[in-house]
């Protein structure tokens, strides 16, 4: 009986060792899912706040393209603009080449 009850004191004592390995183990564990929870919770806050600068960047970028579009617009208009006064001037020119040419013919015609 001594030797069954020794025994047996042998084996709870090899149990609770094995018991408290696995406790060990498992807290270990615990304390690494705990550490790789906060490395997913920053990770995710790091990307929620890239993704509201990434959105802000997006609506800066639209606001740009509207204004090239409207300077475009007002290029375009500027250049038919230019262009209109390009040929007004050229037919002034012409106009006083005409009007030079009758005065010279005039002056001309006065003198003979």
């Amino acid at each position: 009986l001594l030797v069954t009850n020794e025994s047996l004191q042998n084996q709870m004592l090899e149990d609770t060792s094995c018991l408290s390995e696995t406790i060990y183990s498992l807290l270990t564990d615990q304390q690494l899912l705990l550490e790789e929870q906060a490395n997913t919770a920053d990770k995710n806050k790091t990307i929620r706040k890239l993704t509201d600068e990434k959105q802000c960047l997006i609506e800066k970028i639209s606001y740009l393209e509207q204004i090239v579009s409207q300077v475009q617009h007002e290029l375009t208009s500027i250049q038919e603009t230019a262009n209109n006064f390009e040929s007004q001037v050229v037919s002034l020119n012409d106009e006083l080449k005409r009007e030079g040419a009758n005065q010279q013919t005039l002056l001309v015609t006065n003198e003979s």
